[in-house]
């Protein structure tokens, strides 16, 4: 079962009124705002690791790969 926390954040009385107007709920929005936010931040962050990765990749040429499952096969 997940655990819940509460947070708060003050807007304009304008701002409110027209979300009511606008039949907007403002707990949705904000849970949308922080999920679509969360997400870009995973994806930046796995572009990093991808990155330095690459720089890994780039040194194995398709031989030492080979090799290498070759050899994990003969030993299994």
């Amino acid at each position: 079962m997940q655990k819940y926390t509460t947070i708060s954040v003050k807007i304009s009385k304008e701002e409110r009124e027209e979300m009511r107007a606008l039949n907007i709920k403002p707990s949705k929005l904000v849970r949308a705002a922080i999920s679509e936010r969360l997400k870009e931040e995973r994806i930046k962050r796995l572009k990093s690791v991808r990155g330095r990765m690459d720089v890994i990749f780039q040194r194995l040429t398709s031989e030492d790969v080979t090799a290498s499952i070759r050899e994990d096969r003969d030993s299994g």
